[in-house]
């Protein structure tokens, strides 16, 4: 297996939002806003009090937001997702309407468990995005995860093992003993794969991914994963294919130059 030096090969060098992010200043989102072209500025931020620099930042909103006529307004954040905070938003007076919407669809879409692409949909809607941009958002995160609400790793299969997750159908990887063994890997900064990467793989080998749930995950790469510098990897034990059995949260996917299939 390759060393995750190797590994990180696969991965973008930047975070997906770094390099893409529409707006690269506060101040060139909030002239969106006051000019029309951007619907609403939402910012997800930690409660009052919790995080100095959340605090700072939103002391800088409103004076940024007011100087331009725009309005600031400042709710709960959505229950069921980690910490409990606020969001900001930073809006024209006639699209007051968006942010109670938005509320209303945290509440409901996170009734029947994990968030999904059409509540992801709806809210990019809410938050004013043109058609062109909502389609090449979904497409992106498509890209990045492999199911809602599950954390996604990868794996290199080589031709015998992709042959018995091909008679599976696709829908799992096998009982626990075909899972012991493997090397899973993920980012710890949340780098998306690169497009090509299944260029870059190492000869006679597919990159096959799947999502997990929470357990899993913390099994497999420990509840340190998230955050860390580069890529982590680590072999699958027998406890840590038993709930990598257990947690899968979504069908078998390799990719292929064409994308993940």
């Amino acid at each position: 297996m390759p060393s995750t030096l190797a590994l990180s090969r696969l991965f973008e060098a930047r975070l997906d939002e770094d390099r893409r992010a529409p707006y690269r200043t506060l101040a060139a989102e909030l002239d969106a806003v006051r000019a029309g072209r951007k619907a609403i500025s939402m910012f997800p931020l930690a409660r009052p009090g919790a995080a100095p620099a959340d605090d700072a930042f939103l002391r800088a909103l409103v004076r940024a937001a007011t100087a331009r006529g725009l309005g600031v307004l400042v709710e709960p954040g959505p229950a069921g997702l980690g910490e409990p905070g606020v969001t900001a938003y930073a809006l024209r007076p006639e699209q007051s309407w968006r942010p109670p919407a938005i509320a209303a669809l945290w509440k409901t879409a996170l009734e029947g468990g994990a968030w999904s692409e059409a509540a992801e949909r709806q809210l990019s809607w809410l938050l004013g995005y043109p058609e062109r941009e909502r389609r090449a958002w979904i497409a992106r995160l498509r890209h990045r995860v492999a199911a809602w609400g599950a954390r996604t790793v990868y794996t290199l299969l080589d031709r015998a093992q992709r042959a018995a997750i091909e008679r599976l159908g696709r829908r799992c990887l096998g009982p626990a003993a075909a899972i012991e063994g493997l090397t899973f890997f993920a980012h710890g900064r949340g780098h998306a794969l690169r497009r090509d990467a299944a260029r870059l793989a190492p000869q006679g080998l597919a990159i096959a991914r799947v999502g997990l749930d929470e357990a899993a995950y913390a099994r497999l790469l420990g509840r340190g994963g998230r955050g860390g510098r580069g890529v982590i990897a680590a072999v699958a034990g027998a406890r840590a294919a038993a709930a990598i059995a257990r947690g899968l949260r979504s069908n078998v996917e390799l990719l292929t130059a064409a994308g993940w299939r």
